[in-house]
């Protein structure tokens, strides 16, 4: 299937993956949620990091949304997850295309919201979630912790959600209807600190301003009412 995607040069052809490699993205993106899920019924649900993830790792448009996935299913260590998976996505500036220049983007507002985070999260909390993620992506130990946090949260939403719609360019009668599912435009945080509260409605107001400056720009590949708050599985 080919996409109509636009790129520098308007009405040139590409395919979703050649898409979403100029974002290097690495790995399965659904085994990197579940790995993700699984690792997070860990940890108490009334921490920062548990709610921080947990809107993320749900199933975006269907019932039981916040019933996170099974712990490791099975067969998921089969999956070709590496430390890379989890690694920040990096816009490559020759390929000036809608899809790699809106992911850097958004890539980069929820890195600052996440690293905004971090003084708040509980040690012993993100040493519990490091160690039973490394469980299932070896060397996940060395990698950047806040970079890992917001790249797998803009995987998961971002990235998927583009990848989606990138798809269905190709044949728009197809488009998938999401109503009903919880999106990045309404995101919420079960956060109870006021400090925290802030945060994340600064945060919601930075991604809509994100995405008036795409729109604005003609490179607005998919709405940020399209986002998914989780990937569709």
């Amino acid at each position: 299937m080919r996409c109509t995607e636009a790129s520098a040069e308007r009405g040139t052809p590409r395919t979703p993956d050649e898409g979403v490699a100029d974002l290097a993205m690495h790995g399965s993106l659904a085994g990197v949620a579940r790995v993700a899920a699984g690792a997070l019924q860990q940890l108490p649900g009334d921490g920062v990091l548990f709610q921080l993830l947990e809107p993320h790792l749900g199933v975006a448009g269907r019932p039981g949304h916040h019933q996170l996935p099974a712990a490791f299913p099975a067969g998921i260590s089969e999956l070709p997850l590496a430390p890379d998976c989890f690694a920040a996505p990096h816009h490559r500036a020759d390929l000036p295309r809608p899809l790699s220049i809106a992911g850097q983007l958004y890539y980069e507002d929820v890195r600052a919201f996440v690293a905004q985070l971090m003084p708040y999260l509980a040690d012993q909390e993100l040493h519990d979630w490091r160690q039973s993620m490394a469980e299932a992506v070896p060397g996940f130990a060395d990698t950047d912790l806040a970079e890992s946090l917001a790249t797998l949260i803009w995987q998961v939403s971002f990235l998927a959600s583009m990848g989606r719609d990138t798809l269905a360019s190709a044949r728009p009668q197809e488009r998938e209807s999401l109503q009903g599912a919880e999106t990045m435009d309404n995101i919420r945080y079960g956060f109870r600190a006021p400090a925290l509260q802030s945060l994340a409605d600064e945060f919601r107001q930075r991604l809509k301003a994100t995405d008036q400056r795409l729109a604005a720009d003609g490179l607005q590949l998919t709405p940020l009412n399209r986002v998914c708050q989780s990937i569709c599985w």
